[in-house]
């Protein structure tokens, strides 16, 4: 192996030890003294990454002092100090690393200049910004995790919700299906509540094809409610505990009502009407129309193959003059006859 002139290793020796003299300086304070150029975390952190990446070419340039001298045949005393002190370095850029690691992960979820605004509170799983969640804990939802997924409920999102496909409703919103359940059917309800015709989404007319999609979704299902929003704003229907059949024939439903949720100036109610005489008191009809009561005090559905509602105040009495018409406290329609917006079948 070619052996370097003496005089030139003796200059070359002397300049590194003056050169890595300084190094190691450098390397036993750089894990707790940094620039002094700002004043918060942030700052702190861009000096310990500008020291990290200082320390990293010292440590490469180090190697290849090391490489060479051992190439040269130096002395073995040499290139010792110099491992030793390539050690050190290496120790102190991994402390700095390491702080740089811990401090990249405290402020990934916060923000401010001293990483002390927080992003996520504990509902929030991962935050792009303060008050926009991409990921909510348990049951929440929403950008802040504030409101419940759907079919929960309670204070810690953590009780299952009892109103079913009622969440989704096109008629009601969560707040008025939650008081609908809780007010008017929870003492009826037996099963998870499914709805199974929705005219906006299904549609809903005299046709032939139409009638036989409608008789489809909503036969021998059970106990069963259909809610009806008139064009005048109210929202009304009816219950009946048995299931709704082509047959089309009259039967006593000693569990049958009617309700009112909402007039047609907007005043919810809420309110259960009971008939007067349950005997043959529901046509649980899915032929092509609906029909509660046995004059059909409510109605909706192709009568001489036209879209009819009507009221007609028959077995629940004053139904007509209080509860479905504009008379009284509107809590209906603005007369016998109403035309929908929407109407929808649910199965109980």
């Amino acid at each position: 192996m070619l052996k370097l002139d003496n005089t030139l290793v003796k200059w070359f020796l002397i300049v590194m030890v003056v050169s890595f003299a300084f190094i190691l300086q450098h390397a036993s304070v750089s894990a707790s003294t940094s620039s002094t150029t700002g004043s918060s975390l942030r700052d702190w952190l861009t000096s310990l990454q500008s020291e990290a990446s200082s320390l990293q070419v010292k440590v490469n340039q180090l190697e290849k002092v090391i490489a060479l001298l051992t190439d040269s045949n130096s002395t073995i005393s040499i290139v010792q100090v110099r491992a030793a002190q390539l050690a050190k370095i290496k120790k102190s850029l991994d402390m700095l690393n390491l702080e740089i690691q811990t401090i990249n992960q405290a402020c990934s979820t916060k923000s401010g200049p001293n990483c002390d605004i927080s992003l996520c509170d504990s509902k929030c799983l991962n935050c792009t910004s303060a008050g926009q969640c991409m990921m909510c804990s348990g049951n929440w939802t929403g950008p802040t995790c504030s409101t419940c997924k759907v079919g929960w409920t309670g204070p810690n999102c953590s009780t299952i919700d009892n109103v079913g496909d009622l969440a989704t409703s096109s008629i009601l919103n969560y707040t008025m299906a939650t008081r609908f359940v809780q007010d008017l059917i929870l003492g009826v309800k037996k099963n998870d509540i499914k709805l199974l015709f929705r005219s906006s989404r299904d549609g809903f007319s005299c046709v032939a094809s139409v009638l036989a999609n409608f008789q489809t979704r909503v036969s021998n299902k059970g106990p069963t409610f259909v809610i009806f929003q008139a064009t005048s704003g109210a929202i009304f229907g009816a219950y009946t505990s048995q299931s709704l059949t082509t047959a089309c024939t009259q039967v006593t439903d000693t569990a049958t009502f009617l309700f009112s949720i909402q007039s047609n100036t907007g005043e919810q109610r809420f309110t259960k009407l009971l008939p007067q005489v349950t005997t043959n008191s529901v046509l649980p009809c899915s032929n092509q129309y609906l029909a509660f009561g046995r004059g059909y005090d409510l109605f909706y559905g192709c009568w001489v193959g036209v879209v009819v509602g009507r009221t007609v105040p028959n077995t629940f009495p004053n139904m007509g003059q209080y509860y479905l018409s504009g008379s009284g406290v509107a809590y209906s329609t603005t007369g016998s006859a109403f035309d929908v917006t929407d109407f929808e079948v649910y199965s109980l």
